[in-house]
C-alpha cells in the first residue's frame, strides 16, 4: 500500500487566483492542471504588496530557489 501523497495529507489553503484563464481556481489546481502557466505568472505577473502571500506560495509550489 503506497503512503498518501503530501497534496492528500495536507490540509493547507491553498489561495485562489482572480485574473486570467484560471481565475476562481486555486494555485495547487493550476499546478495540477497547466503548471506552465503557473510558471508564467509568476515570472510575469506584478504582485501587488498585498500579494505577498500568493507569491511565496507559487514559489513553493514550483520549487523556485
Amino acid at each position: 500500500k503506497r503512503s498518501p501523497s503530501i497534496f492528500e495529507t495536507e490540509e493547507k489553503e491553498y489561495s485562489k487566483i482572480n485574473f486570467g484563464k484560471h481565475s476562481g481556481k486555486s494555485t495547487l489546481e493550476i499546478l495540477c492542471e497547466d503548471k506552465q502557466w503557473l510558471s508564467w505568472m509568476y515570472k510575469n505577473y506584478t504582485f501587488k504588496i498585498s500579494e505577498e502571500k500568493l507569491k511565496q506560495e507559487v514559489k513553493e509550489l514550483l520549487k523556485i530557489k
